[in-house]
């Protein structure tokens, strides 16, 4: 006696394969996944710039601060505003504000150096001369607030009311 089997999943019967409707499903999510990557390489924001300067600025402060408590000296950060140039008073070499960043400063008399230039000093005990950076673009300001007592180092954003 002869036994056939038969097997449904190696009959042709016309499902193997995509639907136009599935195929088109597909290439909507590609063309979707392709927009987003592309947008990621498109210019920044104003103000993603302005808020990466300041974190930057920010970061250079607070670390300026524990050099001054860990070496046991006064240490400074000087800045030109009329240039957008800043740097450590220990390094020679300054960083550059984009020329679409205007940035200020409030400082201590005692830490104008002239009419364009200003430090902020931090002192071993961890506390400083004080002041606020303020970094401005069209549409945007970054504020850096350093305390005198403490030293310590905030950021707040706002956005410029035209």
């Amino acid at each position: 006696m002869m036994v056939i089997y038969h097997n449904k999943h190696t009959s042709n019967s016309g499902t193997a394969g995509f639907t136009l409707l599935e195929l088109l499903v597909v290439l909507g999510i590609l063309a979707g996944t392709t927009v987003l990557v592309l947008s990621s390489f498109r210019a920044k924001p104003e103000g993603t710039i302005l808020r990466q300067h300041a974190l930057n600025i920010a970061a250079i402060l607070r670390h300026e601060r524990a050099r001054a408590i860990r070496q046991n000296q006064d240490t400074a950060f000087v800045l030109d505003m009329q240039t957008g140039l800043y740097r450590l008073e220990h390094h020679r070499k300054p960083r550059q504000l984009p020329s679409t960043v205007t940035i200020q400063l409030l400082t201590a008399q005692s830490e104008i150096v002239n009419e364009s230039t200003g430090r902020i000093r931090f002192f071993p005990d961890g506390s400083s001369t004080g002041g606020t950076l303020i970094l401005s673009s069209t549409k945007f300001q970054e504020h850096i607030f350093v305390d005198w007592l403490t030293g310590a180092v905030t950021l707040k954003q706002e956005t410029n009311q035209s």
